[in-house]
This record gives C-alpha cells, sequence and structure tokens, in this order.
C-alpha cells in the first residue's frame, strides 16, 4: 500500500504567491481582466474562500497579478552598461519582444485600450513611465526635458505596436524589426539633442552611437 506524503503547509507569503503565479500563468492565454478568481482558484487547487482571503476583490487579485508581470519585466529590462548604447537597445528589445509574445493578449489589450479596466491601465501607464525612465536613466538624463521625455515616450508606444503588428503579420524578419526600432529610437534621441546621442552622432557622422552617458 502506498502512503501519499502530507501536502505541504504554505505560510501566507508563499500562499499569495502562488495565487499570483497562477494568475500570471493564465494571463498568457487571456486577457488580464478576463483572469478570473475562480478560474486561478480552480488552477491552483484551492477555494474560492482562500482566494478571497488574499484578494477581497477580483480587482485586487488582477492587479496583483499585472503588476508581478510588468515587475519580471522591468527586472529583465535592467541594462548591461558595459554594451554600446545601441546594442542596449537591441538587448532590451529582445526582452520586450519576448516579454509582448508570452503575454500577447493582455499586452495588445493595454497597448490598445480595449476591455481593461482603469486600475489595470494605472498599472500599464506606470510600467510605460517607469520604462521611459529607465531609458532616460541611461542617456545621463535625471530629469528629462518635456520634449525629450515626449520622444522618448511616444517611441515605448511606437515599439509596441510596431512589435504587436509584426507578431500578428510575420512578414519581417525578427532581427529587421529589432533593428528598425534601435534605429529609429537612436536617431529620434540624436533629433531632439540628447547629449549622449547627438555627441556621438555629431561626431560620427551618420553614427549615433555611444557607449556612455
Amino acid at each position: 500500500m502506498t502512503v501519499s506524503a502530507p501536502r505541504r503547509r504554505l505560510d501566507a507569503e508563499q500562499r499569495r504567491l502562488q495565487l499570483i503565479e497562477t494568475g500570471a500563468t493564465l494571463s498568457r492565454s487571456l486577457p488580464a481582466d478576463q483572469v478570473t478568481p475562480e478560474a486561478v482558484a480552480a488552477a491552483a487547487g484551492v477555494s474560492k474562500g482562500l482566494l478571497f482571503h488574499y484578494f477581497p476583490t477580483r480587482s485586487d487579485l488582477q492587479a496583483a497579478i499585472v503588476s508581478h508581470v510588468v515587475a519580471e519585466l522591468l527586472d529583465r529590462l535592467a541594462p548591461d552598461p558595459d554594451l554600446l548604447m545601441s546594442d542596449q537597445l537591441r538587448q532590451g528589445l529582445e526582452v520586450f519582444v519576448e516579454f509582448i509574445d508570452d503575454h500577447r493578449v493582455t499586452y495588445a489589450s493595454f497597448a490598445r485600450g480595449v476591455g481593461s479596466s482603469e486600475r489595470l491601465r494605472a498599472v500599464y501607464d506606470d510600467t510605460r513611465n517607469t520604462i521611459v525612465s529607465l531609458i532616460a536613466a541611461r542617456l545621463g538624463l535625471a530629469e528629462p526635458t518635456g520634449v525629450v521625455r515626449l520622444a522618448i515616450r511616444g517611441w515605448v508606444a511606437m515599439a509596441e505596436e510596431i512589435i504587436l503588428d509584426w507578431m500578428a503579420t510575420d512578414d519581417v524578419a525578427r532581427s529587421e524589426m529589432i533593428e528598425l526600432l534601435t534605429t529609429s529610437a537612436l536617431a529620434l534621441l540624436a533629433t531632439n539633442a540628447v547629449p549622449a546621442v547627438a555627441r556621438s552622432s555629431a561626431g560620427n557622422g551618420s553614427s549615433v552611437d555611444a557607449t556612455t552617458p
């Protein structure tokens, strides 16, 4: 007769993380605002009552799931300071493409403003703002001007749309798409007189590369 090992009891933080990670897995195939407490509880093998103990409302659960997912993205976007600026952009774009591909249904609903709740859109907007800040910081801009902030934010929005369209059509090589986004970012920043980019552009003619801010 086989005796099953007793199930290990999770502490509060472990259980909360388990529920969030279960929801994050579901969000790969469903828009985040359609990941329900019932679906998460069933997938995690717990009762709805237990889930609601940790997340009193559906909105609380969904916001926790999306915040967890985007935190992983932001961790992975940390640049390698030893790389050229253009290579840092390419590296970041590769991470960004993989992330959107893994969560394309949810990300499309955020980026195109379809079906997302106000609370989830706030998480998305905070994420985009953080990405803008990461790019500005790498350029040595602790406080970018309004024009530069608009340029970076506009490029991030363009990158999201190009990646989503590329995934839907797949009529351009991935490397070509990455190169398009890289060169457009560097050209846009040089045009708007970002010092780290503009100095290099002026010194190298057609090049808009730089290694340090």
